[in-house]
């Protein structure tokens, strides 16, 4: 890795609109490391305080206070030659820095540093070093990676207090995947038991020892570097130019939420509070407005709906003519299909979290039961559910949270809800214990809102993990754990395309069928089953709900009718007579074709020749 590579000039025009900051801050997220030549932006009369604020703005950052000082946003790092303030900082001395993460002392500390260089060392010292922090991990013991997950005892230095009554604070050292916080001479060695003084030591060991790389990226006049501070440690040679001059920045990304908003509301009430981590005004306000007669005609039908998957998914492997039709129609790889029957055999299927999507067909009859007003008096429209969600457990829900409570009112039907599900989800699981998100190739985007809301909310661990980590470990005593290289995994959330799954080694695959302590979200039947297109095949024939429910005398006709009347009809490709095929060719603008497996509006073609 070349420090010196990710290196942008700053052009005198350059502006918010010219495109350089939004490849400036890609390359930040992706690489965790930039460096920017200001030289030819940066006038020697402009304040440098107010142009380096604004310039970490204009890359979607916002600045931190350094101490409880209403204009402290910039620290200037520069040897102090006379101070009376017996609580002097470090970067107003002269000394050597051993490497560390700034603010190892926060709770929460800053996602970025950035160093703005006004005059450098003209004698060869103040030499910036960098090391990696998961080359650092790389190098060292799983089981004292475990242990750096617990909580340490840290010391605020004097200088550092925000708040007077606040001298120190108990966090892990490896607060996330691959991200350290560290500043060993904060660490409370009077504290530490055994197993934490060996982790500590290894840790030492591998920071200061000689096989990791030591990057020393050039600081020249009027440049900018920004490094990620978990990511990375960093440190200094000994300043030997009194005249050295730095200007220092720490920031966080503006995310889609607001953190700062949800810690204050998860430690001042302690509750879930979902609706402050979206950025109200990124969310559009014309969102349409469910009449309560309508949520009420879904939640009965939602009832119903859930009926049938269940005994969908469980007779999907009876030796009966239903189980025949479910198996033909959803047609799984021999794979897929050998992972419904295990799970089956062994455990009662439990359908996690599955999102139907509707949509609202236009009528110009009001004589049908199913037909409603929406947002006034815009028309009559007719609800439909045109495919079910089931491959990402945590899709949407909380961006519809928010959504729903954006105009300020969460005391509606639907908030209160989220509330409930959001409480449903996280008690699947044990939360005074660490979870891992499963995920790889998806982006995702609310299973990135939930990581920070479970941390936040239980003050336990929450890490994305790649399923190319996952590896089953026999402990001494002769039982298997699933493991990643961070540690044990007890319980997990998917995120993971069906092709991601059928990729999965056969011993981590039984791993998750046959064990009985592992627990995650979604059920596999639920991924392969309810989320295919071709499960509203089953749902829209009337006939063949009446076959499943034969034996159910608890649901009557008229409640399979009413499932029936909102799902579209829908076919099989591969069980289309010829006929019909021709038929959907001659009047392609009335039919849609879906994959069976994708999501997103993937692939949908209406109205095209195919």
């Amino acid at each position: 890795m070349n420090f010196d590579q990710n290196t942008y000039v700053l052009e005198a025009h350059d502006n918010i609109k010219s495109g350089i900051f939004k490849k400036i801050q890609r390359t930040l997220e992706s690489d965790g490391y930039v460096k920017i030549k200001c030289g030819q932006n940066f006038n020697e009369s402009d304040n440098a305080n107010i142009y380096l604020i604004d310039l970490i703005t204009k890359l979607g950052g916002k600045c931190l206070k350094h101490n409880d000082n209403d204009d402290s946003y910039v620290w200037q790092v520069k040897p102090m030659i006379h101070s009376t303030d017996g609580a002097i900082a470090r970067s107003h001395t002269n000394r050597e820095f051993e490497f560390h993460t700034d603010c190892s002392y926060e709770t929460d500390p800053p996602e970025y540093m950035a160093l703005f260089v006004l005059q450098p060392d003209r004698y060869g010292g103040g030499i910036l070093q960098v090391i990696r922090a998961d080359e650092i991990l790389s190098q060292m013991s799983d089981e004292s990676k475990e242990v750096l997950r617990e909580k340490f005892t840290i010391n605020v230095p004097l200088e550092f207090r925000k708040l007077s009554d606040i001298d120190h604070i108990n966090e892990p050292i490896l607060f996330k995947p691959g991200h350290l916080r560290y500043r060993n001479d904060i660490v409370d060695e009077k504290l530490l038991d055994e197993k934490k003084r060996v982790a500590i030591k290894e840790l030492n060991s591998v920071v200061f020892g000689e096989k990791v790389t030591v990057h020393t990226p050039v600081l020249d006049k009027y440049s900018l570097i920004i490094i990620d501070n978990g990511k990375f440690l960093h440190g200094r040679t000994k300043i030997l130019d009194v005249d050295r001059l730095l200007l220092r920045v720490r920031f966080n990304s503006l995310i889609t939420y607001n953190r700062l908003e949800l810690v204050k509301s998860i430690q001042n009430e302690n509750n879930y509070d979902v609706f402050s981590m979206f950025d109200k005004n990124k969310l559009h306000p014309g969102y349409i407005h469910l009449t309560n007669d309508l949520l009420a005609f879904m939640s009965d039908r939602q009832q119903i709906l859930f009926d049938a998957i269940n005994q969908i998914v469980t007779q999907y492997t009876y030796n009966t003519s239903v189980g025949d039709e479910i198996r033909t129609t959803i047609a799984l790889n021999p794979k897929a299909h050998d992972i419904i029957c295990k799970l089956n055999q062994v455990s009662p299927f439990n359908i996690g979290c599955y999102r139907p999507d509707i949509l609202f067909a236009k009528y110009e009859s009001t004589a049908d039961e199913c037909i409603f007003t929406l947002n006034g008096n815009q028309g009559q429209f007719a609800p439909k559910i045109c495919e079910i969600n089931g491959r990402f457990s945590l899709n949407a829900y909380l961006l519809t949270a928010a959504v729903c409570t954006s105009s300020g009112d969460q005391d509606n039907q639907i908030s209160e809800n989220f509330r409930l599900m959001l409480e449903t989800i996280t008690n699947t699981f044990d939360t005074s214990k660490p979870m891992v998100l499963l995920k790889d190739r998806e982006k995702g985007y609310d299973i990135n809102i939930f990581k920070q809301f479970w941390c936040n909310t239980f003050r336990t661990s929450c890490r994305i993990t790649s399923p190319l980590n996952l590896k089953i470990v026999e402990q001494k005593d002769g039982k298997q754990i699933l493991s990643d290289d961070i540690g044990i995994i007890e319980q997990f959330i998917l995120e993971l395309h069906q092709d991601e799954i059928l990729d999965l080694p056969d011993n981590i695959l039984n791993f998750f069928i046959y064990n009985k302590q592992l627990r995650y979200i979604n059920d596999l039947r639920t991924i392969f089953l309810v989320h295919d297109k071709r499960l509203l095949s089953l749902l829209s024939n009337l006939q063949f709900l009446r076959a499943l429910f034969i034996e159910q005398s608890t649901v009557s006709d008229e409640n399979l009718s009413k499932l029936a009347q909102i799902i579209p009809i829908t076919h099989v490709l591969v069980k289309m007579p010829d006929y019909f095929k021709h038929l959907v060719l001659e009047k392609k603008n009335q039919f849609c074709i879906k994959p069976n497996s994708l999501g997103k509006g993937q692939n949908v073609m209406i109205g095209a020749y195919i």
